[in-house]
């Protein structure tokens, strides 16, 4: 075979796998005499005791070593060491030792964790034709060995340790234990959920970095857990695991009679930061850690507008329908039914009705036509200690959605305008909401004035920035509407909200700006009727915002449902009719329709019709008829193309 001199393996571009090359001094055992291919995706390397499965290749007495991805030898040669020396052994550097599978609930594989020689870690997903992907993007992270995890006894401990390796070595005793992917101080709130309920372990690792993480996981998992506690094993090196404690002949028996003698952790009065850090220093990301991130996968209890674990506001004036419109939201979850044309997450619903009166509540949900959903009331004024009451409602009931009507009937502030106090009462409603994954919604009240968006919301501004979502209603006219600004997610245009007058459950109408334009198009043929109008003096009679009245004729127009002359231009502005002008019936291929030109039948016309500005834009283009003709002769006026623009158009 014929190889490129630029393909060899030189001094300054080694083999990346051995990081020989071909002018090496001979009988060192380090020379390579092989090379890249024409791609650059294969090295051929010379030297056998580092082929591993590789064939060699009799043409040119080679081992071809994949440098994309997973290569035969059981080492990946990509990402390679940076800048390889000369005659060092670049394979030794990243040889695979063992590789942890991370599942799914039902047992997919999701990502694994890599492991190679000299000591070092990565992660790889399934590309989805048979290769990997060197990086968690787009993957959802879980805790180690979470099939065995969830099927395991409740009642038993679960371990918290600091790397796949010691997760294995308890498992294989016959305890429980889990880890969390990527090392210490990488624990992710959700991680707690599957932990929820059960007693915890933490065995952290024989330094610094170890005691930081079993800190770090306690202060937030503590919160989901029946208990947490933080294991002391004696004797380890620095650096040794629990995995080195075994080893030295402890038995499974001992660690448990540890973990039983341990305190119970209790977070203390300082934040987890200065837990975590005494020196309060700054913790900082890699933008390359922080971009192989995976996406958060955020889910939702209605549909792009209430995530869950999230908190979101609903505001308007007194009397608007605000309450009303919260317990069809809270049918509709209970149901799993769609709510304004976005759908819903089934699942219970604890509702807070601290001001309704229980019997309109009942007849309410009894219109609606609920029978035994799960949706849990209280009725009255809130206990003294709310946020206890709350939590353990959310604990029996484990709600998907939790109502609070009002919020300032439960958290019970003396100044709704002072933006410290309106914090401090917003934050635990944020974690619990955060811990629970329940979505929690608090109905409030908006403040005087037509202000718009979180502007609208009654109190301080911290209410609005404390909130995934806040919904806000508005009433206008005979009817209602809802928005949403969202954090995450996306924002429900203002939508017109109608009530059934028997059942009393709402429906979205369509957005505000279709039914207002649906409104004008009935308004302007009406205001045009059997004569005929130019745009100026439809916008001048026709009630309602000029925007929708410009979307309206625009529409009517563009339907076939409003007929229209003239060139849009300065003395000649569009025209419009209900009905074609005589002799109209028919358009030409171009577009025009004909106009008869006989001056008194047009006069006539005109006169009754105000259609034209004056008779001299027809006089210089009318003939005469032919004194035998039966037809009047007709001239042509060209119709403007669809989308034509008025001079000073809105």
């Amino acid at each position: 075979m014929t190889v490129n001199t630029v393909q060899r393996f030189t001094k300054e571009r080694p083999c990346p796998v051995c990081g020989g090359y071909d002018k090496q001094q001979r009988n060192q055992g380090k020379r390579c005499y092989g090379f890249r291919s024409a791609d650059e995706e294969w090295a051929h390397c010379t030297r056998g005791e580092l082929a591993g499965g590789i064939p060699m290749k009799a043409e040119s007495d080679t081992y071809a070593h994949r440098l994309v991805g997973d290569c035969h030898c059981g080492v990946r040669h990509d990402p390679a060491p940076p800048d390889p020396q000369p005659g060092g052994n670049v394979q030794q550097a990243r040889r695979i030792v063992a590789t942890y599978d991370y599942r799914g609930e039902d047992g997919a594989l999701l990502f694994q964790a890599v492991r190679f020689d000299p000591k070092g870690f990565s992660q790889r997903r399934p590309d989805g034709a048979g290769d990997w992907e060197w990086d968690l993007k787009g993957v959802r992270r879980v805790l180690y060995r979470l099939p065995e995890l969830l099927a395991a006894d409740p009642a038993k401990p679960v371990f918290i340790v600091e790397g796949e390796k010691d997760a294995d070595n308890l498992i294989k005793l016959g305890l429980v234990a889990t880890t969390n992917p990527m090392g210490a101080k990488k624990w992710l709130p959700e991680y707690s959920g599957y932990i929820e309920d059960r007693h915890v372990v933490i065995g952290p690792d024989n330094d610094k970095e170890g005691a930081e993480h079993a800190q770090e996981v306690a202060y937030i998992a503590h919160g989901a857990t029946m208990s947490v506690r933080v294991l002391e094993l004696a004797g380890l090196p620095d650096h040794g695991d629990v995995s080195d404690w075994l080893e030295r002949g402890h038995t499974a028996d001992e660690l448990m009679d540890l973990a039983r003698r341990a305190p119970e952790w209790e977070p203390s009065e300082l934040s987890p930061a200065n837990e975590i850090q005494p020196n309060q220093g700054f913790r900082f990301t890699s933008l390359s850690d922080l971009l192989a991130e995976p996406p958060e996968a955020i889910d939702y209890i209605w549909d792009k507008t209430l995530p869950a674990g999230g908190v979101s506001i609903m505001a308007a004036k007194p009397k608007v329908g605000k309450s009303t419109t919260a317990r069809c939201l809270a049918l509709a979850v209970a149901k799993g039914e769609g709510f304004l044309g976005r759908s819903t997450s089934q699942g219970p619903v604890v509702y807070l009705a601290l001001e309704e009166k229980r019997s309109e509540v009942q007849a309410h949900f009894s219109r609606m036509g609920a029978l035994d959903e799960e949706i849990y009331l209280h009725f009255g004024s809130s206990p003294e200690d709310a946020l206890h009451g709350l939590e353990a409602a959310i604990t029996t009931y484990k709600p998907a959605l939790v109502i609070i009507d009002p919020l300032m009937r439960f958290i019970r502030v003396r100044d709704s305008n002072d933006y410290t106090e309106m914090t401090r009462a917003m934050e635990p409603l944020m974690a619990m909401a955060r811990v629970s994954g329940a979505h929690i919604l608090c109905v409030h009240h908006a403040g005087k004035g037509d202000r718009e968006g979180g502007d609208s919301i009654l109190g301080s501004t911290a209410i609005f920035g404390s909130v995934d979502t806040a919904l806000i209603m508005r009433k206008k006219g005979a009817g209602r509407t809802l928005e949403s600004i969202q954090r995450y997610g996306e924002d429900l245009p203002e939508t017109v909200i109608g009530l059934d007058g028997e059942t009393g459950i709402a429906s979205g109408a369509g957005t505000i700006s279709d039914v207002e334009t649906t409104a004008s198009t009935t308004r302007i043929i009406a205001a045009i009727g059997d004569g005929a109008m130019t745009q100026t003096e439809i916008r001048e009679s026709v009630e309602g915002a000029t925007k929708y009245t410009i979307a309206a004729l625009h529409m009517l127009h563009k339907n076939g449902d409003l007929y229209r002359i003239g060139t849009g231009k300065r003395g000649d502005p569009f025209t419009y009719s209900n009905a074609k002008i005589p002799g109209a019936e028919d358009e030409d291929e171009k577009g025009s329709f004909p106009v008869p030109a006989i001056y008194g039948e047009l006069e006539n016309w005109k006169n009754q019709n105000d259609f034209l500005s004056d008779a001299g834009d027809v006089e210089g283009r009318q003939t005469t008829p032919s004194s035998g003709s039966t037809e009047p002769e007709t001239v042509t006026v060209e119709r403007p193309e669809p989308g034509t623009v008025e001079e000073g158009e809105i």
